[in-house]
């Protein structure tokens, strides 16, 4: 969000966020947060990879309980033909990931792990979907997104990507708590990727997929434009400045950057208010 929109940043961390009511609905959060609660009891660390009729069997169920953590009004007569299509497009993407675990040869170490550790001078804490460990004992911190393939590729291509890589600086440099259950994770090589659960793409970054693997490798230079801004964005409010945005900066990250900006297009009202018109040259 900072890299984005320092406002909406601030006003985020001032809890002074959008608190305007709407109706319950199937939107891309609750499709994201339950086929997160699904993916993490499917496919469980430290077990066998489950068999392909194992997962006809067990998606269902995981839907069903996770409709009770997440969305109970799916559960109405009314909500029968989203949730039958919703509990299809899981139980595709939950195939097409066994699939991709086999062709790597990876063992699921962690689902859903807090990572604790420092980057570019600020301390830092997120959760982690999954990770992998690897034939070799390398490692592969991976993101779940419930969207398509296509438009992470774009951004990671155009160097606009950050969230997995801030993942590979924590585990490089850690914050360490009693039980913090990073010590499978260090002094490990480390490689980020994402997995597009509408379409069942993996895009990585540091990981060479072995031939036959249906995964896809962005390079190294995935972030370079997006720690560059971080950077710029961290030096601004150490300097007590919150930047504003102008009138171009929603066209620069749809063209140039490669994602929709959210926080300047639904966001907060009091982030559009403040856009700055920009002289054209």
């Amino acid at each position: 969000m900072l890299i984005v929109s320092p406002l909406a940043w601030l006003l985020d961390e001032l809890g002074a966020g959008d608190m305007s009511w709407c109706a319950e609905d199937l939107d891309v959060m609750a499709k994201g947060n339950i086929a997160h609660d699904v993916f993490e009891h499917v496919f469980p660390p430290g077990e066998e990879l489950p068999t392909s009729e194992a997962l006809l069997e067990a998606v269902p169920d995981a839907c069903d309980r996770a409709l009770t953590r997440h969305a109970g009004f799916l559960r109405s007569a009314s909500w029968e033909m989203e949730r039958r299509g919703l509990e299809r497009d899981i139980l595709q993407s939950a195939l097409r990931w066994r699939e991709h675990l086999l062709a790597l040869g990876a063992k699921i170490i962690g689902n859903e792990i807090w990572l604790r550790g420092e980057a570019h001078g600020i301390r830092l804490h997120g959760k982690a979907d999954a990770i992998l460990e690897l034939v070799d004992g390398s490692l592969l911190v991976v993101d779940r997104k419930k969207s398509g393939t296509a438009g992470r590729r774009r951004r990671m291509e155009a160097g606009w990507d950050l969230q997995t890589g801030l993942y590979r600086d924590m585990i490089a440099r850690p914050i360490r708590a009693e039980g913090d259950g990073m010590d499978p994770l260090i002094n490990r090589k480390v490689a980020v990727g994402y997995h597009l659960m509408n379409d069942g793409g993996l895009l990585t970054s540091g990981l060479a997929p072995a031939e036959g693997s249906p995964a896809r490798d962005m390079g190294d230079a995935v972030n370079q434009g997006a720690v560059a801004q971080l950077k710029e964005r961290l030096a601004d409010l150490g300097a007590g400045r919150v930047t504003l945005n102008t009138a171009a900066d929603e066209g620069f990250f749809r063209k140039e950057a490669g994602f929709t900006p959210y926080r300047l297009v639904d966001g907060s009202p009091l982030v559009r208010a403040f856009i700055r018109e920009v002289a054209e040259e």
